[in-house]
């Protein structure tokens, strides 16, 4: 039963108040209510009711100081204000969830909410670029986040757009308070007791982004569905995904592959990955990374890649019975659609001067370098003497200059298009590309 009655007006220490709405849910840690501030804005209430978190003077102090500091990225759902405690409890405000974010545990358990799944390749793959850039935001600013695991996000299944929750974990490297992290996304060192740190949060990243990939767990398999840990009780679960973790697709322990019939999603998909990506998570979740805590890639390194892998989705068009949809690919493989075997929709190359090479194909939006931020479309343009040809449309704020083989220059202003021509070149004010078509797929 919730602990806060509707209607009750709570204060914060700001001399504002907030009235509490209806319940949204609850955790390890406390309650999640819907709220209204003096201003009738809606917000989210976070009240707790974990006695050792309520008895800890140092995680009220940190949750003081949380609401004062900056968020290190817009992903991040902030505490705003602390409440004056009310009975003998506490809580905080922080921005309201828009009502088309779901959970991202949904997303790996379709049962719970059939509208959990993310629309497009491009969608999951901003997902995992948008978490790999807000912790590597945080590990920047020298923080940790303690419990990284499937309940920290939401995401929006048609964008990828994410939201993380639950930040009064956050604390300065090495000043944890009380909080270890949930079963199977914690590291074996925090696990066994150790405090945690950005390197079990980096190990605990590398768990969240394969599931976004393949759904299972990636410590799941056969050795864990069988024998003693048939029926984990939570001494067998810390051992399993602790200190005896074996990843089901590590490259030099086979003894825990995908159970063929309990964990089909890791069989299914792992083929379909590019072999960069399944490299990152040998190498993040091999027996070397669980042991040694240093030894796991940074966020910035995940995300690094996953930009690299964003420049290679494609886009199909050619089975009309089938909705437009796209795939990751190897640069190195033949751009034929997985799903209808045929070759894949026209697309140019941009070969950039300082950034990994960007395939464009109708629908697919240009992100350069690392920027979570889209600075043009591309489409198709009917164009006189030419037909229907692949062009660019400016969704950015910057002018470019545009250079035609013949040597004719042009400018292209936010709002306008880049019709695109095999070996023109593009100045997008922060990096140059030329412009390659490759030979067609036959």
């Amino acid at each position: 039963m919730p602990t806060l009655r509707r209607g009750t007006r709570i204060a914060l220490t700001d001399g504002s108040t907030v009235t509490v709405g209806r319940f949204l849910g609850a955790g390890g840690q406390g309650e999640v209510y819907a709220a209204t501030d003096n201003d009738g804005n809606d917000k989210a209430l976070k009240w707790f009711t974990n006695p050792s978190l309520l008895a800890d003077s140092r995680f009220a102090a940190s949750m003081a100081a949380r609401c004062q500091a900056t968020p290190p990225g817009t992903s991040f759902l902030w505490p705003q204000a602390l409440t004056v405690p009310y009975g003998s409890a506490f809580g905080y405000i922080m921005p309201l969830k828009p009502a088309n974010y779901i959970e991202l545990g949904d997303f790996f358990c379709i049962d719970r909410n059939p509208e959990a799944y993310f629309r497009s390749s491009t969608a999951r793959l901003n997902a995992a670029i948008a978490i790999a850039d807000s912790f590597s935001r945080l590990h920047l600013a020298g923080c940790c986040y303690q419990d990284i695991n499937d309940g920290n996000f939401f995401a929006d299944p048609f964008t990828g757009d994410i939201l993380i929750c639950d930040n009064e974990n956050i604390v300065v490297n090495g000043h944890g308070h009380n909080i270890a992290g949930k079963p199977r996304y914690m590291a074996p060192e925090v696990a066994a007791g150790a405090r945690p740190s950005t390197a079990s949060d980096r190990l605990s990243l590398a768990v969240v982004l394969y599931r976004i990939f393949m759904t299972d767990h990636p410590f799941e398999g056969i050795a864990t569905a069988s024998g003693r840990y048939r029926c984990l009780s939570p001494e067998d679960e810390a051992i399993a995904f602790g200190s005896n973790a074996v990843f089901c697709h590590d490259a030099d322990n086979a003894s825990n592959r995908p159970h063929p019939e309990l964990h089909p999603n890791s069989l299914r998909f792992w083929p379909a990955i590019p072999q960069t990506l399944k490299k990152a998570f040998q190498v993040s979740l091999s027996s070397k990374s669980l042991a040694n805590p240093e030894a796991r890639p940074a966020s910035s390194r995940w995300k690094t890649l996953l930009c690299n892998l964003r420049s290679c989705l494609l886009t199909c068009h050619a089975d009309r019975s089938e909705p437009v949809h796209d795939f990751l690919a190897d640069t190195t493989l033949p751009p034929l659609c997985p799903r209808c075997g045929k070759p894949m929709a026209p697309f140019a190359t941009l070969a950039f001067d300082i950034h990994h090479p960007y395939r464009l194909s109708a629908g697919k939006s240009l992100f350069l370098g690392d920027s979570l931020t889209a600075e043009g479309r591309c489409s198709t343009m009917n164009v006189r003497g030419r037909g229907v040809v692949l062009g660019l449309e400016n969704t950015g704020t910057r002018t470019w200059t545009v250079q035609m083989p013949s040597g004719k220059a042009a400018t292209a202003s936010p709002g306008c298009s880049v019709v695109f021509a095999d070996g023109c070149k593009i100045d997008f004010g922060t990096c140059r590309a030329s412009v390659i078509f490759p030979t067609p797929c036959l």
